[in-house]
């Protein structure tokens, strides 16, 4: 009985052990099914792709491909965009430097006035239209040259040259600022391809304390003393290139007290605050300001301190004048006359801005009209001496800056016997050749002008 026991024994602990492999093995089993089991998301994802048809997935494949491409696209433009705003910004920063390499340093120092300038190039491709020049001419003269060119770029700097030095070539061969401007207009006509340019010229005399400038479409200069002198804008000359005559306007102011003169461009102007405009009177009022030990480059940075944009280059020149209490006043406003000029009314409205009377007016207007028809054109001259108003209308000679007599082209003339026409209100118009002393050579024009004793077609 003992063996048959233990046989049994181990036979059960055997069953035991195979019913225990069983078990362990059965739960693998069972975990190994519900790790293959699908869950909701596989399953509808699986549903939506079987329902989709082929076509509708490519279309939708393609256009995530597509959306992808765009991306790329963009963030490649948007490099490409920011590489050329560097380098847009170097070629402006180019163009400045050679701007500022072409204008020389100024010579602006005499003894009873100091010039400065200042330049400052736009960012972008506003750059390169500005130009200025201050040289002197003699003993005790100076000139003044402040521009801009309708063009920007690397083109406009050939024509800045350009112009800047026919200007000084004019103004160096003797011509007054009106002269010069017209003879450079009929050099260069033609030669600034689509583009014009607006300039203001002058030239100050420390001798007779003067200062005569002139225009093309440019804004005239701001003089400031005691208090600042308004200027007549009224007749005033067509740019340079613009296919038009220019140079038929020309001013005299007397210097002889202390004074801040200004040539700018509107850069400076039409710089902007908060979308406003700077402008003229905001720009007389700095000037005035920095009256005292004013500088063009303390100008331009009180100006750029007061605004927050701007699209153009900026040049400007600015003349101070010593001198005592005395304001500055207009000697003489000049206007150069044609026919066609009559027919607009140019005339006009050139007496009435200069404050001559109608009944002046009419018969000035009738001396013109018959030296016009006698000779082609009539120079007028409106002057204040001693207090008074006179007029003198004359054949179309000019005076240089020099004093010596040229024709309205700069040409010199020796002629002595010249169409003139003297009027006195009241009385009858005469009208003939007349015979006129020979002006006195190598004085200024200023004196010319006040001196009574030229036989100049006069209306007191």
């Amino acid at each position: 009985m003992h063996s048959g026991r233990a046989a049994g024994g181990p036979k059960a602990g055997s069953s035991h052990r195979t019913v225990g492999r069983a078990g362990a093995g059965e739960r693998p089993s069972g975990e190994a099914g519900r790790q293959t089991e699908p869950t909701i998301l596989t399953r509808t994802i699986t549903k939506i792709v079987r329902v989709i048809p082929r076509l509708a997935f490519i279309l939708i494949a393609g256009s995530a491909l597509l959306a992808i491409a765009f991306l790329l696209q963009s963030r490649l433009a948007e490099r490409r965009a920011k590489r050329l705003d560097r380098e847009r910004g170097r070629l402006a920063a180019d163009i400045g430097s050679l701007q500022a390499a072409l204008l020389a340093e100024p010579e602006g120092s005499l003894s009873s006035a100091q010039a400065t300038v200042a330049y400052r190039p736009a960012e972008g491709p506003g750059a390169g239209g500005d130009f200025y020049d201050v040289f002197k001419l003699g003993e005790g003269r100076l000139a003044m040259i402040v521009g801009d060119l309708s063009g920007h770029g690397r083109a406009a700097l050939r024509h800045t040259a350009l112009l800047r030095f026919t200007l000084r070539a004019h103004l160096q061969s003797g011509r007054g600022p009106r002269d010069a401007i017209a003879a450079t207009g009929a050099a260069l006509s033609g030669e600034l391809d689509d583009c014009f340019a607006t300039v203001a010229v002058a030239i100050y005399d420390e001798h007779d304390r003067t200062l005569i400038y002139s225009t093309a479409g440019h804004p005239p200069p701001l003089i400031c003393g005691e208090r600042a002198l308004p200027t007549v804008s009224a007749g005033s000359s067509p740019p340079i290139g613009s296919g038009l005559h220019t140079g038929r306007r020309e001013t005299v102011v007397d210097l002889r007290g202390a004074a801040a003169v200004c040539l700018y461009t509107d850069g400076l102007t039409d710089a902007s605050a908060a979308g406003e405009l700077f402008g003229t009177g905001r720009l007389e009022a700095e000037l005035r300001s920095l009256r005292d030990g004013v500088s063009a480059q303390k100008l331009v940075e009180a100006v750029l301190a007061k605004t927050d944009h701007r699209r153009d280059d900026i040049a400007a020149c600015v003349l101070i004048v010593d001198g005592g209490g005395e304001a500055p006043r207009i000697i003489s406003e000049q206007i150069l006359l044609d026919a066609a000029d009559l027919e607009r009314g140019r005339l006009s409205a050139f007496l009435c801005a200069c404050g001559v009377e109608d009944r002046s007016s009419e018969a000035v207007s009738s001396a013109a009209r018959q030296l016009i028809e006698a000779k082609g054109e009539a120079l007028l001259d409106v002057l204040y001496i001693d207090g008074k108003q006179e007029l003198r209308i004359s054949s179309p000679v000019a005076l240089s800056s020099k004093g010596t007599e040229t024709s309205s082209h700069g040409t010199e003339t020796r002629s002595e016997i010249q169409m003139t026409s003297r009027v006195q209100i009241g009385h009858e118009v005469e009208l003939g050749a007349e015979e006129e002393p020979t002006l006195r050579r190598g004085s200024t024009r200023a004196e010319q002008l006040a001196a009574g004793g030229e036989a100049r077609g006069m209306l007191r």
